[in-house]
């Protein structure tokens, strides 16, 4: 035996495969086999030497025929072939057939083959059939929608409540796209990464909604728990998911966030309690009336809270209500946490589960302890009583909110008690002004100064709490503050704010004696009536003050900072599309409209101030326009009034300019407008702006008498399709006629309206057709590059020519 049968050799009987080669001459029977026979069937080879006709045993009877054709030599070989053998103590096995026939002078006289016993991945697939059997059966009897898909996302599974959703059969579910057919088209692209990532082998798939398009075209919100569908190689192939119908949870849940938002935020105290009357939730309506935070009441009971001047008999009588089940109401007093006592109108109700049973117990309750206060105010002292409700009911705003302020603090210095009374308001800030004071502690000279800015956090932040009285003591930054007000005899003093949410005034009075705390105590309901009456006359005046400030702050801001830019829209001939003017606009930095920034500035007085600071950047940046087109301004009355205001301005220009008047102002004067124009200059033409908009603007036309008549964007818009905008388009080409003016048509947005426009006898126009507002610079381009083309210098002679 040669070296290469010997290697041969050496690997076969190595080999965990048998190797073996049967001979079909006669003797029939094998010349070769392997020892890993052994393993694979019990019979050792030489046990197959001496007895061939072994095969007939190790093979089943179903398999008998290829074999009978492999002895015959009618088999010609193939590729890789499954049998059944039987081992020697008859259990049967799973092996993969390799053979190859030897063929010499024609014939088969010989097969050389390998066997392997695949048993356990036969057994592994049959467990995996019947496991996916069982999974498909499961799934077609479960109470969920259930979906398979590949990794395309073609359906390869439907189980019938998935068809009942959507209304259709499984038969025309299977081969379809999943998200084309079941998922809204608004949510496929996000769909489609919520599914891929189960296919991904580094992801962990989580659960996740999607929308689901169900019979008669509606949509159902579906929670998705998907898994990989695995194949033998551990590649994911599809994918499996159960699904809930979470829609009405999810309603649910929408109307629970907005029950919530709504108990969040009401004015009144809630508070549910268990039925051992522990604590479970409080709102914040509670925090703010009882000083308790949330979390140290939680776990407690409501006697956290009671001020013990209700006996044990009214709380036996209340829960003896509520364990009956019936709702109880009445009045609680109760104590807060910096000590102070406080009357709620409560109403208690115990809540049910679905068997009846109560689970919890729910609070609404709303603080009354002001009107108790005042009730026990005016029941001690008629006369007060009368003196307040009289006063109160007599207030009327004064021609000033000072003189409105000291109006009050000469009431307030009525009550007994009361020595001293000062009001004091604050600005955007921070900062604090006596608004009103008596004399003492304050000099005259003190009215109307503001208090160091240390003193007024303080104060500040009392106008943020509730109404107090105590001992006068002094306070940081006060000046002499303190020792004026001793020399004035005052020992204790007490406030009250005024405002609502952000505090705008407080109201402070003082009082001697050693009991002048307590008394002051006495007379804080009438000091909260007197801060309401305050509130009520002061707080839109204030108010109104306070948002001045800021608004002018702003337009001195963007003023000074120039946070604006001009923007330029062509005027063109309508008949050859030649560009004849540039009107210019104002864009302002932080996006808001020009008209609300304009509006904003007239009502601080800072109009005048900022269209003059808008014409000067108009003026200037038009330098970068191309030759030949006019210039249009827009401007208010005002400006044209402002004497030399206005005309030092306009001599910036270097080309001929029409000024556009705006109706944002009343004219009373037009005489003094007409002359004020011609002192302009003899160059300057008038265009009225949107003409045929309202009766004030045709007062406009036949006072001012303008060069140009702009049609308002309300006439322009659609009158290609609209003959009673047509025939005011025509009145208004009659009256410029007749008139000798000239008419422009603005907001013209589509060759329809162009046309139609064109043909009323209208040939200059504007509007988003011919070009959107833009910078200077994009016009010189624009004008170079494109078919649109300056011509004229003159206005008039932009249309007469």
């Amino acid at each position: 035996m040669n070296d290469a049968s010997d290697r041969f050799r050496l690997l076969a009987e190595r080999s965990q495969d048998v190797v073996y080669r049967f001979r079909l001459e006669l003797p029939i029977g094998f010349d070769y086999v392997s020892p890993a026979v052994l393993d694979l069937l019990g019979w050792t080879p030489e046990e197959l030497y001496a007895n061939p006709e072994l095969v007939y045993q190790f093979v089943f009877p179903e398999d008998a025929r290829r074999v009978s054709q492999m002895f015959a030599g009618e088999w010609t070989g193939g590729d890789v072939t499954v049998m059944r053998w039987r081992r020697r103590d008859g259990t049967p096995i799973w092996t993969e057939q390799r053979w190859t026939p030897i063929i010499e002078d024609g014939q088969t006289v010989a097969v050389e083959g390998t066997a392997r016993d695949i048993t356990e991945r036969i057994d592994a697939h049959e467990r995996l059939r019947r496991s996916e059997e069982r999974l498909r059966v499961m799934l077609e009897r479960v109470d969920m929608l259930a979906v398979a898909i590949d990794r395309d996302g073609m359906i390869t599974f439907a189980n019938p409540r998935l068809c009942q959703l959507t209304g259709q059969t499984s038969e025309e579910l299977l081969g379809r796209d999943w998200y084309e057919t079941c998922v809204p088209e608004a949510e496929r692209a996000i769909a489609r990464s919520q599914w891929s990532t189960v296919f991904d082998a580094e992801a962990q798939p989580s659960r996740f909604d999607t929308g689901l398009v169900v019979a008669g075209g509606g949509t159902r919100r579906i929670n998705w728990s998907p898994a990989p569908i695995v194949d033998a190689s551990g590649a994911a192939s599809g994918c499996v998911a159960l699904g809930d119908d979470v829609t009405a949870g999810q309603e649910a849940r929408a109307l629970e966030r907005r029950l919530s938002a709504a108990v969040e935020q009401t004015a009144e105290s809630v508070v549910i309690a268990d039925v051992e009357g522990r604590i479970v939730y409080v709102n914040p309506a509670f925090e703010r009336v009882s000083g308790y935070r949330r979390e140290e009441v939680m776990g407690q009971t409501p006697r956290i809270i009671q001020s013990g001047l209700q006996d044990e008999r009214f709380y036996e009588e209340m829960w003896t209500t509520l364990t009956s089940g019936d709702t109880w109401t009445g009045e609680l007093v109760n104590r807060a946490r910096d000590g102070r006592t406080y009357v709620e109108e409560a109403s208690i109700t115990p809540i049910r589960d679905g068997a009846g049973a109560i689970t919890n117990y729910v609070a609404v309750k709303r603080d009354v302890t002001r009107e108790r206060q005042m009730d026990a105010i005016l029941a001690a002292s008629r006369e007060e009583r009368l003196q307040v409700a009289r006063l109160v009911a007599g207030f009327e705003p004064a021609e000033t909110p000072e003189a409105t302020g000291a109006a009050i603090v000469a009431a307030v210095q009525a009550l007994p008690d009361i020595e001293a009374a000062w009001l004091l308001t604050f600005d955007v800030n921070g900062a604090a002004t006596v608004m009103a004071a008596t004399p003492a502690p304050f000099p005259a000279n003190h009215i109307g100064c503001l208090v160091p800015l240390v003193r007024a956090a303080g104060l500040r932040a009392e106008a943020a709490g509730e109404a107090w009285a105590a001992p006068l003591t002094r306070q940081p930054g006060e000046g002499t503050f303190y020792d004026d007000s001793v020399k004035a005899g005052l020992t204790a003093t007490a406030a009250a704010p005024i405002g609502s949410g952000e505090p705008i005034a407080l109201l402070r009075v003082g009082a001697s004696g050693p009991d002048g705390a307590e008394r002051l105590e006495r007379h804080l309901p009438a000091l909260q009536e007197f801060a309401a009456a305050a509130r009520a006359l002061l707080e839109p005046a204030l108010r109104a003050r306070q948002q001045a400030s800021v608004s002018r702050t702003r337009i001195l801001g963007l003023i000074e900072e120039a946070s604006f830019a001009p923007v330029f829209q062509p005027i063109v001939n309508l008949d050859d599309g030649a560009t004849v003017g540039f009107e210019a606009l104002t864009r302002f930095a932080d996006g808001t409209r020009p008209d609300l920034v304009f509006a904003e500035a007239r009502a601080v007085d800072l109009g005048l101030d900022l269209e003059l600071a808008c014409l000067r950047a108009s003026i200037e940046a038009a330098e970068a326009l191309p030759p030949g087109p006019w210039l249009s301004l827009n401007l208010s009355p005002r400006v044209v009034l402002s004497n030399g205001r206005l005309h030092a301005v306009l001599d910036l220009r270097s080309r001929p300019t029409v000024l556009e008047l705006t109706e944002h102002e009343r004219v009373d004067d037009y005489a003094a407008l007409r002359s004020a124009i011609v002192k302009l200059g003899p160059d300057l033409r008038i265009a009225v702006d949107d003409a045929g908009a309202g009766v004030a603007n045709f007062s406009h036309l036949v006072e001012l008498r303008p060069d140009f008549v702009k049609i308002d964007i309300g006439l322009v818009r659609g009158v290609n399709a609209d003959l009673t905008r047509q025939a005011l388009v025509v009145g208004l080409r009659h009256f410029a006629q007749a008139t000798d003016r000239d008419v422009i048509a603005e907001g013209i947005e589509t060759e329809a309206e162009r046309r139609t426009l064109q043909a009323l006898g209208v040939n200059l126009g504007q509007g988003f057709l011919f070009g959107q507002p833009a910078p200077a610079s994009h016009w010189s381009v624009d004008l170079d590059a494109g078919p649109a083309r300056a011509t004229q210098t003159s206005p008039r002679a932009a249309i007469r020519a």
